[in-house]
């Protein structure tokens, strides 16, 4: 295996123990769920509550930037 190969699947590792354990909502967790290719992870409820506040509406638009994200259209 190569050092790339190497660094990525350590890198894939360290990005799977982190999931589970960001508080959410936050943009670190919403960012981590984006990066997540895995798709094993259970889905995080939609953002409903404080989204005038910046931190908290970048967690709902890493959300948003999911093509697997399941929402209603009062959501929207």
């Amino acid at each position: 295996m190569s050092s790339l190969a190497t660094a990525y699947a350590t890198i894939r590792a360290q990005l799977a123990e982190a999931i589970p354990t960001a508080t959410w909502p936050s943009p670190e967790a919403g960012f981590l769920d984006y990066l997540s290719t895995a798709g094993n992870q259970e889905p995080r409820p939609p953002v409903t509550e404080r989204l005038q506040e910046a931190p908290i509406l970048a967690s709902a638009g890493y959300q948003y930037a999911r093509e697997d994200f399941a929402r209603s259209t009062a959501y929207d």
